[in-house]
């Protein structure tokens, strides 16, 4: 995906949800503006290296020689190349659990970041603000910018659908980011007219 698409699907899936989310703050305005700022380009940052680094370990755990890796996305407007994990032969089942790694882990932090934000017991906006980000929309973005490779026949989402088929990959992907983002707006409700206002 390129620089400037991927910004722009950061914005959308990071950004304008911890506007959203901050919004029901009574941090001053330039204290929100720092949160979401650092926090949507930390989710820029640690994307890549983090999806990666699963398949990279899925594959270490799974017996698979790795070939290659760049868990960095080169960030070049003219030459941005996205972070990648090549590997030698596999079986089927190891291609299935190498390439399914960074869903499961997704869909694991999204569990356990609404847990954590679900007893409302943080008091730092900035800590509410970094689990949400990286537990929820992080994992959100992460299962739906891969969908839309899917639609672009390229990804893991792709690679998926050669060992499972066409339809299992589409459900199992719209499972998980539909999972996802019930959580969020689950969170979203329980922050609404919260009267403890986070400090």
């Amino acid at each position: 995906m390129k620089l400037i698409g991927m910004i722009v699907l950061i914005m959308l899936s990071i950004t304008f949800p911890l506007i959203k989310f901050y919004r029901r703050n009574n941090c001053t305005p330039k204290q929100s503006f720092i949160s979401i700022l650092s926090l949507s380009l930390l989710c820029f940052l640690i994307h890549a290296p983090l999806h990666e680094f699963c398949h990279f370990i899925s594959g270490k755990l799974m017996g698979v020689d790795v070939l290659d890796y760049q868990f960095f996305s080169r960030l070049s407007f003219k030459n941005f190349q996205n972070a990648s994990v090549r590997f030698s032969d596999r079986t089927p089942n190891q291609l299935f659990l190498v390439i399914l790694a960074p869903y499961v882990k997704d869909i694991i932090f999204a569990f356990v970041s609404f847990l954590l934000l679900k007893k409302k017991q943080i008091k730092s906006s900035f800590l509410a603000g970094l689990i949400f980000s990286i537990g929820l929309l992080l994992s959100a973005f992460d299962l739906f910018e891969n969908l839309l490779g899917y639609i672009n026949k390229f990804g893991d989402c792709n690679a998926l659908s050669r060992t499972i088929g066409h339809v299992w990959a589409w459900f199992v992907g719209i499972v998980m980011l539909g999972t996802t983002l019930f959580l969020i707006h689950r969170i979203f409700i329980l922050y609404k007219g919260f009267p403890e206002r986070l400090k």
